[in-house]
């Protein structure tokens, strides 16, 4: 922040003072204002002031990464919800998702049906709104299971949900041996 030498007891005939001034916009766009500064004796003196508000990162997810824990291959979990907000002070561009992506997308799958975000894709999200979005994992494979679900907007910024779950082998019971003869007792 800019320092500030001037005071309240004025100014000796020759002297000067700093006036440190910072701009913080509350919204997008041009934004100007007007200083002026009097004194008597002396007059006025003033400065225009311009700048552009940029909107930063707005989105934000919660939670940001979900682990699903261990499923066996092929069960489908429960729905998690997730939540996409505008955190920022004016609306977002429409809203749009990459799909799900990283090592085992297909393991992931949106329920379109509660989800509200979709709508969202030709209008975006309003200051301080948001919408929901439920997801479902589905272990394809023994192992590790990742993806993340990235979400995007003009102005907005983006955000992605790290998204994780665990394929256990489903048990395979064996009897050793298959068969076995006593004889006669």
């Amino acid at each position: 922040a800019a320092s500030t030498t001037c005071t309240s007891r004025g100014l000796g005939v020759g002297a000067s003072c700093t006036l440190g001034l910072a701009f913080a916009p509350q919204a997008a766009g041009p934004r100007s204002a007007n200083l002026v500064i009097g004194a008597s004796p002396g007059g006025t003196v003033g400065a225009t002031f311009t700048g552009t508000g940029i909107v930063t990162q707005a989105l934000i997810a919660s939670p940001a990464t979900f682990d699903y824990g261990s499923v066996d291959v092929g069960t489908t979990t429960a729905p998690h919800r997730f939540t996409i907000t505008n955190a920022g002070t004016v609306a977002t561009g429409p809203l749009a998702s990459r799909g799900f992506e990283g090592a085992n997308p297909g393991a992931f799958a949106g329920v379109a049906a509660s989800s509200t975000c979709d709508d969202l894709a030709a209008v975006g999200l309003a200051a301080g709104a948001s919408c929901d979005i439920d997801i479902t994992f589905t272990a394809q494979a023994a192992g590790p299971n990742t993806a993340s679900l990235t979400f995007s907007a003009a102005p907005g910024g983006t955000v992605s949900i790290q998204l994780a779950g665990t394929g256990n082998s489903p048990a395979h019971l064996t009897l050793a041996p298959a068969a076995h003869d006593f004889g006669s007792v």
